[in-house]
């Protein structure tokens, strides 16, 4: 059985589909593989207007990301105002 799985997992990935073979009751199924990806934001610098920042600006700025980075992993969400947090609705 692990080697029909593993034969269909290699044709699946080759096809680009996934697969499910009866066999009496029972069925093998497999999906092809996929390369390990992110996925989520990633944050993009505008370098020419980060630097065109003060130093204090460019201090504030990154306190507060990391307060909103700290914030999203306990549940929290800036409000409306964009200038306190609160519990995620």
């Amino acid at each position: 059985m692990a080697e029909i799985e593993n034969a269909l997992k290699d044709i699946a990935t080759d096809a680009g589909e996934s697969f499910k073979e009866f066999f009496g009751r029972d069925y093998v199924s497999a999906s092809g593989k996929v390369a390990a990806e992110f996925k989520g934001n990633i944050p993009v610098l505008q370098t020419e207007k980060w630097l065109a920042l003060s130093n204090s600006e460019q201090e504030a700025r990154g306190e507060r990301a990391h307060q909103d980075r700290t914030a999203v992993g306990q549940g929290l969400e800036r409000t409306g105002n964009g200038q306190s947090l609160s519990k995620a609705a």
